[in-house]
């Protein structure tokens, strides 16, 4: 039986591009207490195995954008590499890597309730020397312990770049993303928003603009202390939400991300 056992997975594997499984290991790779196996079936699909149970990796299902935002698979979720560091050219229609959030795995992590995310909160000193308010941030996973490395360095910094971050929007807020139906990053206590007096956000613009020429007024000074810590920005979304920084350590582990060299060969204006 155990032959037959590993007999089907050795086939299953063989069906799997090398992409995928590095990708999966960057997810175990940032959460290694959480993440424990991938597994398969006969059909050919794969499933994360938690200690909350199994979530697709990979459903088998061919999906559209709008699909990809609403019932994406873990694979799905990291499909679009990040672009650590500077931005090279704007993103392409769609390219919003870290937009495709499975609300299941999520949950598993961080808190399935307003009331289970909030025993979990613990208080972040932001930018203490510089008079910021505390913050309330997820401890898991170490969402909380990111966020207040991010704070030393952010307090760290010239005078001239405190104005984008001293003030902050908000954390936690268990809330529906603006007009959908679709959790935000904010429910589960592992995103910020910084300043708003400096920022851009396409929703705000699309009925000007429909063809979302990206915007942008956050100095990458900034933009590279929150990704030293495992935190994308919505300022490399095609759809874009300057203000909006979020842990998402799986992106941006060394065998995920994009490399700013690895994209010059795209146009600059989109």
């Amino acid at each position: 039986m155990t032959t037959a056992i590993l007999i089907t997975l050795h086939a299953a594997l063989l069906t799997v591009q090398t992409p995928d499984l590095q990708r999966f290991g960057c997810l175990r790779t940032a959460y290694p207490n959480h993440v424990q196996a991938l597994e398969f079936d006969a059909a050919g699909r794969s499933w994360v195995r938690t200690p909350n149970g199994r979530f697709a990796w990979d459903d088998g299902r061919a999906k559209t954008f709008k699909q990809l935002l609403s019932t994406p698979d873990l694979q799905d979720s990291m499909a679009i590499a990040y672009p650590l560091g500077e931005v090279v050219r704007h993103p392409v229609r769609d390219e919003d890597p870290g937009r495709f959030r499975v609300d299941g795995f999520l949950k598993s992590l961080y808190g399935s309730t307003a009331r289970e995310v909030s025993h979990n909160l613990e208080t972040v000193d932001w930018m203490p020397k510089h008079g910021g308010k505390r913050q309330s941030f997820n401890g898991r996973h170490g969402a909380a312990e990111a966020l207040r490395r991010v704070s030393a360095e952010l307090d760290a910094l010239p005078e001239r770049f405190h104005r984008y971050v001293k003030v902050t929007a908000g954390t936690f807020n268990w809330r529906t993303i603006s007009g959908t139906r679709r959790l935000s990053a904010h429910s589960y206590a592992i995103a910020i928003d910084i300043n708003v007096k400096h920022t851009d956000y396409w929703r705000w613009r699309v009925e000007r603009e429909p063809e979302l020429p990206w915007r942008n007024r956050i100095p990458m000074e900034v933009v590279r202390v929150f990704e030293r810590h495992g935190f994308v920005w919505g300022g490399k979304w095609f759809h874009y939400d300057t203000m909006h920084f979020e842990y998402r350590p799986e992106l941006l582990q060394p065998g995920c991300v994009a490399h700013p060299e690895h994209t010059h060969d795209e146009e600059e204006d989109r």
